[in-house]
């Protein structure tokens, strides 16, 4: 299960919107969360599952998909907003051996990440 995951305040204001929850009964942190951020023709659509620790993104730019990634095994998830830049920081178990992902909203769309294996 994910060890840091950001209040629900914190994901609301990340994405601009409230998001589709699979069991509204139940917490967050044990749901499916379908959030929508759109800024004009820009759209990213992501599903959120906290307690598998999996992460997919899918951005559309005028409606025409550029990118769909799948994250899984995240054990931290925390979101920052700095210098006029705002990302969420996806940090992997140490058995994954995968480097930090950061999903940036602002001032633009776009994931920073790769594959660099950690010893």
């Amino acid at each position: 299960m994910i060890s840091i995951f950001p209040e629900k305040w914190e994901l609301v204001s990340f994405f601009e919107s409230e998001p589709e929850v699979l069991d509204p009964g139940q917490p967050w942190m044990y749901n499916k969360l379908t959030f929508k951020y759109q800024k004009e023709e820009h759209i990213l659509h992501a599903v959120i599952r906290p307690s598998y620790g999996d992460f997919r993104f899918k951005y559309f730019l005028k409606n025409i998909l550029i990118f769909d990634v799948d994250f899984h095994w995240v054990d931290e998830c925390k979101r920052f907003c700095e210098g006029g830049k705002e990302f969420l920081l996806l940090r992997f178990s140490k058995t994954a051996k995968l480097s930090d992902t950061m999903i940036f909203t602002k001032p633009n769309i776009y994931i920073r990440t790769g594959n660099i294996l950690y010893e």
